[in-house]
């Protein structure tokens, strides 16, 4: 019996068909490769295999070090869609596969005192494979976003900010059709079209933003809540390596209060979202 531990895993991507980084300080995630397979019954007690298209799909966990693959995540424009098309490698170094012809589908970013900023992508790929070598990039060295290193306002103010989630996704959906096709490969996607872009964030901060203008509390209830928001989440490394994320163009979604104890802290819970396909909505930098 020979079990295999983290210690020699890797998980590698590129832009295009190359393979040229670490994605990051990986912690967790999955690497899936679906047969699609079912079964046709039929009268007399026959059995058929049924196979659908193969599903490629992969989700790493990481702390970045850099904007890297999180830049492959936002398309390049609104009006004719187009996402990077990137290459992944993981496994072990025993074995290795590949997802090839890959787009990233959803990504959420992440971060609360006392935890760095985290990243988590949700790739789906056309092409699966098994390269002959089994050899990774060398293991990310760059300094992580602590916590503490980022500055984070709501309409360029501070708030207590406590913590944060953003969600983009992109909304593929893998096609196929009755044409010619390749052998060993008629089974696979096609192509990959990208759907609308959602973007989303949940916020919780310590000080509440108020009902004025700018601040959007009173926003559920207004006859037509048109107020959007913007955020900045800005972090510098160790290193030092910016990074921010900005967001433009929410329109508040939902807000929370909790009932406490006297002696507990209470806590708003802010919903966004943002009009779909919107080029302002996010930017990565």
């Amino acid at each position: 019996m020979a079990l295999r531990t983290g210690i020699i895993q890797g998980l590698d991507y590129g832009v295009g068909a190359s393979v040229t980084a670490t994605i990051g300080k990986v912690t967790g995630g999955t690497w899936a490769t679906d047969a699609s397979l079912d079964w046709l019954v039929s009268i007399g007690g026959g059995v058929d295999a049924q196979w659908g298209m193969v599903g490629c799909t992969g989700t790493a966990t990481f702390q970045p070090t850099a904007v890297g693959i999180l830049s492959s995540g936002l398309r390049a424009t609104m009006t004719s869609p187009s996402l990077s098309d990137l290459t992944f490698e993981g496994g072990t170094t025993s074995e290795k596969f590949r997802h090839a012809n890959a787009k990233i589908n959803r990504m959420v970013l992440e971060a609360g005192v006392g935890s760095a900023l985290q990243a988590t992508v949700d790739w789906v790929a056309r092409t699966p494979s098994q390269p002959s070598a089994a050899a990774f990039q060398t293991a990310d060295a760059g300094a992580i976003f602590q916590w503490f290193q980022g500055v984070c306002t709501i309409n360029s103010a501070t708030y207590s900010m406590q913590n944060f989630s953003v969600t983009v996704e992109n909304n593929l959906t893998p096609h196929s059709s009755l044409d010619t096709a390749t052998t060993d490969s008629q089974r696979f996607p096609e192509e990959l079209v990208i759907g609308s872009e959602r973007v989303s964030g949940t916020f919780n901060i310590g000080v509440p933003p108020g009902t004025t203008a700018t601040a959007g509390l009173g926003e559920p209830w207004a006859d037509i809540p048109d107020i959007t928001s913007s955020a900045s989440l800005a972090f510098t490394s160790a290193t030092p390596t910016t990074l921010t994320i900005a967001l433009a163009g929410m329109s508040i979604k939902s807000w929370s209060m909790p009932w406490v104890g006297p002696g507990d802290i209470v806590m708003y819970t802010l919903e966004f979202d943002a009009k779909p396909d919107q080029a302002a909505a996010i930017a990565i930098s």
